[in-house]
């Protein structure tokens, strides 16, 4: 699992939040907007706050995905080690996707 975390600029949040909720091996997913009225939310570069895991296999696919929509250009994506998520917790739907899951290195992390 690789956890990835973004901040993406407000034009691009609605879009970036979109694709992740609608891969079934993205899971956890957690958006923090508006840093005016929440001062957790993004700053330097402004926008919204973007969490979640990703199956292993699954994350250069994602990542390519953001990279897209110029998450990459406009916002400050980050990609890292595996957190501890219990193995019940993964998404069926994307174990499926992903059985065998592909151990391949991931581009852009210190994994790859």
């Amino acid at each position: 699992m690789i956890h990835i975390r973004a901040v993406s600029p407000p034009d691009l949040t609605d879009e970036a939040v979109g694709l992740l909720a609608d891969d079934p091996c993205v899971l956890n997913l957690i958006v923090r907007r508006d840093a005016a009225r929440h001062p957790d939310a993004a700053r330097h570069p402004d926008g919204a706050s973007i969490a979640c895991d990703v199956l292993t296999g699954a994350a250069n696919d994602v990542l390519h995905r953001l990279r897209t929509l110029r998450v990459d250009q406009r916002g400050s994506p980050a990609a890292g080690g595996p957190p501890a998520c219990p193995r019940h917790r993964r998404r069926e739907g994307g174990l499926k996707a992903l059985s065998p899951v592909d151990a391949s290195r991931v581009s852009g992390t210190p994994y790859g």
